[in-house]
């Protein structure tokens, strides 16, 4: 009876060995003791000491690090630095850039009131026009029919040619150099370069015809022909020129800085039907006076003009040079005959 009682312990004792053994361990083909790490989720998955307190996976210290080598030094190099975007270099001011159109030459429509439109598309330099030039080339048997207006990308329209020239063949010029546009070309610089510039050719009239053959803008940035700085008026424009009246009328334009004059110039746009009644003349704040324009342009309509750049003056505005600019300059317009009357549009005051 004792030897059966030592017997049921051993085997109650081997069961219950193989039982603990079946919830951590188990023993693979060759013998090796391998435990199992089954960790409750949210608890540390690392491997597990044995008894020994050695982990029972531990990967073999070869020497050789096993991070990741992709062969880039992924450092940022703080001392060196390579621009890999090529910057266009500045404008040259003093330069000029041609844009001549490619849609000439082009039948101009005869006894047309809409004519034709020519496109140029400027880009680059220069960034903002302050000189302008249009080299236009039209074949025509009498120019006097002819209306030539330019448009800026900014949509600003002046009149190169309007009707002058009567029966004269042809236009081939250069505005404002060689030949003073109907309206100053000043009105539009600065203006926007970038963008599409239009010129319209219009044949209003009936019997002779031509083509626009060719015409070409050139830009520059620095303002050589149009001066920098100047005043405009305050009053409400237009302003009518009394007919058949030597008083006329007057407009006036306030400079509000002291300085000694080295240059006047002055803007003048009216509308009249007849430019050989009109006579004008400029006033400084101390009273000296410069005529401007004394009955020249016969039966001519119409004047917009920068003195002295597109038309001279009868008298130099160099008589104002080193007098002070400082007060009320004004501007005497009257139209000494009877029967065509007109307007003041406006004008401006350049002075430095």
């Amino acid at each position: 009876m004792r030897a059966m009682s030592s017997m049921s312990v051993a085997l109650i004792l081997c069961a219950c060995g193989s039982s603990l053994k079946a919830e951590g361990e188990f023993e693979d083909d060759t013998g090796t003791d391998v435990s199992l790490d089954i960790a409750p989720d949210g608890d540390d998955p690392s491997p597990d000491p044995g008894e020994d307190g050695t982990p029972d996976t531990v990967a073999p210290d070869t020497g050789v690090d096993t991070a990741l080598d992709t062969g880039v030094d992924t450092a940022v190099d703080t001392h060196e630095t390579i621009d890999l975007v090529e910057e266009e270099p500045p404008c040259d001011p003093a330069a000029w850039f041609t844009f001549a159109a490619t849609d000439a030459p082009r039948a101009i429509p005869d006894d047309s009131d809409v004519g034709i439109t020519s496109s140029i598309v400027v880009t680059g330099c220069p960034i903002a026009a302050g000189d302008i030039e249009v080299v236009l080339g039209i074949t025509h048997t009498f120019r006097g029919d002819l209306t030539v207006k330019l448009t800026t990308p900014a949509h600003d329209t002046i009149l190169l040619h309007d009707g002058s020239g009567g029966s004269e063949d042809n236009i081939r010029t250069t505005y404002p150099t060689m030949t003073a546009p109907a309206q100053s070309i000043c009105h539009i610089v600065p203006s926007a370069a970038a963008g599409t510039w239009t010129l319209a050719v219009i044949d209003d009239m009936p019997s002779d015809s031509g083509t626009l053959d060719s015409w070409t803008l050139r830009l520059k940035e620095r303002q050589d022909y149009c001066p920098v700085t100047y005043y405009s008026s305050a009053d409400h424009f237009p302003v009518p020129i009394p007919d058949d009246s030597v008083m006329g009328m007057e407009s006036t334009i306030g400079v509000p800085v002291h300085g000694s004059i080295s240059s006047v110039a002055v803007l003048v746009d009216i509308t009249h039907e007849y430019m050989g009644d009109v006579f004008i003349y400029l006033e400084s704040p101390d009273g000296a006076d410069v005529t401007l324009y004394d009955r020249s342009g016969g039966w001519d309509e119409d004047l917009s003009a920068l003195f002295p750049m597109d038309m001279a003056p009868v008298e130099s505005l160099s008589a104002y040079t080193g007098r002070d600019m400082y007060g009320t300059w004004t501007l005497h317009v009257a139209d000494l005959e009877t029967a065509l009357g007109g307007s003041l549009d406006g004008w401006r005051l350049y002075v430095e």
